[in-house]
């Protein structure tokens, strides 16, 4: 049977790169001719870039494929691009989990086919959260090819995508932020957070929390509303839980203990006070929570015993400070002495100097009834 006959097409493109090999054997004699190669390759491969940019599925097939790809940065496929490239499978990564890219490509062609996630400005955050969801890809409980999304609006397709993935019980909308952090070190364990909650476990359960829960507690955790995040909904837990209510849970999280949970114990009984307090102005509450915490933890005052060894030069000034028996009223006038004496100290000029070198002096005398203890120390 006689050969197909090649087409015009085909026959011109032969030609051209049998011309182009010619021109690159002449090159090696003639700087002209091999810079005309040189331009020659280079349109080649500007207009392989631009067919290639074209077709998402093909652009992520090359660059998985080692080719260098370039998009331009007004692209939807810019960040995508990006997030590819700093994760190079023979060399470790800068995230705290690999990601898997084969996955991170699948869950982009979804998207790109199926949702608005991947333009506008949510998009370097959504593709962040995509590449997240493929370092947990051995925790899938369905594959993405499945899904379709029933919504126009952006954050409705990814909470269905989230739990279409990973979720076999249902997970409260605020814990989708676990996601949205990427692979951070914490954005990593708050994941870790939603795939327990999403296989069925107890978020008491679970590695890593920032304050233990009681079973109430654990309860209230889970019904924190939609506007929360992963770390505020302990707040709401632990307020909820002492007797308080939405608007002081709101106001507590916009002052420095919002989600930082050192020294937690005492200010669970602060927020006990508080509760006490119904009648409290919210407005008082961020001043309030600044005193105590300088008062308590800040180490401003010069420690009497700081001639001992091991002993810090400054301590806070009332270590030992608690919430037994405050008056609200007192409380507010400590406060407001306090807030005066840091106006004038900011409204004058700061002074200090270099340690002299002296070391600091301490003398005892007496037993233990009649004890007697002399201190200098140097003011610097």
């Amino acid at each position: 049977m006689d050969a197909k006959p090649k087409s015009n097409r085909l026959k011109r493109i032969e030609a051209k790169r049998k011309l182009e090999l010619k021109a690159e054997r002449r090159g090696l004699i003639d700087p002209k001719v091999a810079a005309a190669a040189k331009v020659v390759r280079a349109e080649h491969a500007l207009k392989e870039s631009k067919s290639v940019r074209t077709d998402p599925e093909r652009l992520l097939q090359s660059i998985l494929d080692g080719v260098e790809v370039r998009v331009p940065l007004n692209s939807d496929l810019h960040v995508i691009v990006k997030l590819f490239e700093r994760v190079d499978p023979d060399k470790p990564v800068a995230y705290p989990l690999r990601p898997d890219l084969t996955a991170f490509r699948r869950l982009v062609l979804v998207c790109l086919e199926e949702t608005d996630l991947l333009q506008g400005r949510g998009a370097p955050q959504f593709a962040r959260a995509l590449l997240a969801l493929s370092a947990h890809a051995g925790r899938w409980v369905r594959q993405p090819e499945g899904w379709e999304p029933r919504s126009h609006n952006a954050y409705r397709q990814f909470h269905s995508l989230v739990r279409h993935l990973t979720a076999r019980y249902d997970v409260p909308t605020f814990m989708n932020t676990a996601w949205l952090e990427g692979l951070t070190p914490k954005g990593v364990v708050h994941q870790r957070w939603f795939l327990h909650v999403a296989q069925g476990q107890n978020i008491r359960t679970v590695d890593g929390l920032p304050v233990p829960l009681t079973k109430k507690q654990a309860h209230l955790y889970l019904q924190a509303p939609d506007d929360f995040d992963v770390l505020s909904a302990f707040r709401w837990a632990q307020i909820l839980d002492l007797g308080g209510d939405e608007r002081l849970v709101r106001s507590l999280l916009a002052t420095r203990i919002g989600t930082e949970f050192g020294h937690d114990e005492f200010w669970v009984t602060v927020f006990r006070w508080l509760v006490a307090q119904p009648m409290l102005d919210a407005v008082h509450h961020g001043p309030l929570i600044d005193y105590l915490n300088d008062r308590r933890f800040v180490a401003s005052v010069p420690n009497p015993d700081a001639a001992s060894p091991g002993q810090p030069l400054l301590v806070p000034p009332q270590p030992n400070l608690t919430m037994k028996g405050r008056d609200p009223e007192e409380l507010l006038r400590s406060v407001a002495r306090w807030h005066r004496l840091l106006n004038r100290q900011k409204a004058g000029k700061v002074t200090f100097w270099e340690p002299s070198g002296i070391p600091p002096f301490r003398q005892e005398e007496g037993l233990v009834e009649n004890r007697k203890v002399y201190t200098i120390t140097e003011l610097l």
